[in-house]
């Protein structure tokens, strides 16, 4: 629920240090898009003041736009491929 995505982004932000890391996978879903990527952009935001190594894992787009106003944060995509044993 949303309010547990609070409570537990809140937990992140208030004990995050420039030797914390996170791994943070769709952050504000439990929201409307406009919500969600206010709530997204505003904790990215704050962990790139504070400086922590953060994997922020997202479906919004506007997002990927923090690489256009701060040098130090990148855009990566990764994908993958499952084959079986055999090559099939």
């Amino acid at each position: 629920t949303f309010l547990l995505e609070m409570k537990e982004t809140a937990f992140i932000c208030n004990a995050t240090t420039d030797r914390s890391l996170f791994l943070l996978d769709e952050l504000g879903r439990a929201t409307s898009n406009e919500d969600g990527v206010g709530v997204a952009w505003a904790v990215s935001e704050f962990l790139l003041t504070k400086r922590a190594m953060t994997f922020f894992v997202t479906h919004y787009p506007h997002i990927a736009k923090l690489a256009d106003v701060y040098p130090n944060v990148q855009n990566q995509h990764l994908g993958s491929q499952i084959t079986s044993r055999n090559g099939d």
